[in-house]
């Protein structure tokens, strides 16, 4: 007899809190899960916490070197014996309740492949985080970013195996794309209520590699919004990427541009439906909008000034003939800073020779 939900868990170097992880779900109000646990590779004392348990839900694995979580989903997937698969962290906690409101809402909504919940966080960051609930509030979310905390995670394997959907390995943002992309098969949900708190500290992965993660989100933006173009090129594509990778180098032309873009977007995806039209149009709106070009600047002249190596006169110069006015997008604080080090020939140390 399978169990109706396999709970999937990869853990790295979590001796401080994956007891706390484990129990929590282990205490669920529902019984009926399989609980997946991968070390990661890790080095300290992992091992011997989870072996403490002698739970026969756990179905334990330990890896020799670590492989990242995308990788550990991707493996624990095609295993799973569950309906439904959950995600969820080493060092997170699931509310009593949680699986039992998932499965729940997972039987009285077929047509539901994925579904998370409000979460709570605590650690170094408190609060609770209120996630968009309904198929066209994520549908509208997938603009911007991931709308699920990925430990809240319910999704239905059928769907999973039905359209070949797993993570990608190649991404720091491998939720986000993985959702993103699953997006297009089915409708997504997230149920309004907290049914996990959400771990907040110095050593998460969200932490210590937000620049990739960055970049990365801006490459599914501009996949997300190249999918409405019928027949676009290359030249299109690495527009739209470095346009919403905040890599664009302003100029007349890329000014036009930009209005040519989103009104393209609009004209194809009302054409050939291929999201919500009042919801395309709504992301075009705010995505092409004025924060986005100035995201765009600042990017650019932070990294053509404040990053140099050497400052001096001459960069100075250079910059104050800047035909966009770069002190404005970096803001006074930036600016200033800058001119005080190229008056006094700044060099950064340890910078390498030219």
């Amino acid at each position: 007899m399978y169990p109706t939900v396999t709970v999937i868990m990869p853990a790295f170097n979590a001796e401080l809190y994956i007891r706390e992880a484990i129990e929590s779900v282990l205490n669920q109000s529902y019984k009926d899960f399989e609980l997946l646990i991968f070390n990661d590779g890790s080095s300290d004392h992992t091992d011997d916490i989870v072996r403490s348990f002698t739970d026969d839900r756990i179905l334990y694995t330990p890896l020799d070197k670590t492989v990242g979580t995308a990788e550990i989903a991707i493996a624990s997937i095609k295993i799973a014996r569950g309906k439904y698969i959950a995600r969820m962290d080493a060092d997170d906690i699931c509310m009593p309740n949680r699986f039992e409101e998932q499965v729940m809402f997972m039987e009285a909504h077929p047509a539901i492949g994925i579904c998370g919940t409000w979460f709570e966080n605590f650690g170094t960051l408190n609060g609770v985080v209120q996630r968009p609930a309904s198929a066209d509030e994520i549908k509208y979310a997938l603009f911007f970013g991931t709308p699920f905390g990925q430990p809240t995670v319910m999704m239905r394997k059928k769907f999973l195996s039905k359209y070949n959907l797993e993570y990608d390995y190649n991404y720091a943002t491998e939720d986000y794309e993985f959702f993103e992309r699953a997006s297009l098969f089915f409708d997504c949900a997230n149920i309004p209520k907290v049914l996990l708190k959400y771990r907040k500290h110095p050593t998460q992965l969200t932490s210590t590699n937000w620049k990739q993660q960055y970049y990365e989100v801006g490459l599914i933006q501009a996949r997300r919004f190249l999918r409405v173009l019928h027949d676009y090129d290359n030249i299109d594509k690495l527009w739209l990427e470095n346009y919403f990778t905040a890599q664009s180098i302003p100029s007349e032309k890329w000014f036009a541009e930009i209005e040519k873009y989103k009104n393209r977007i609009i004209i194809e995806n009302q054409k050939n439906g291929v999201y919500p039209q009042n919801l395309l149009l709504k992301a075009a709106e705010e995505l092409f909008s004025s924060a986005q070009i100035n995201k765009n600047l600042f990017n650019y002249y932070f990294n053509k000034y404040y990053k140099q190596e050497k400052y001096s006169l001459g960069l100075l110069m250079s910059f104050l003939r800047e035909r966009y006015k770069p002190y404005i997008h970096l803001g006074k604080k930036l600016s200033f800073l800058f001119i005080i080090k190229c008056f006094l020939g700044y060099t950064k140390k340890n910078s390498a020779p030219h």
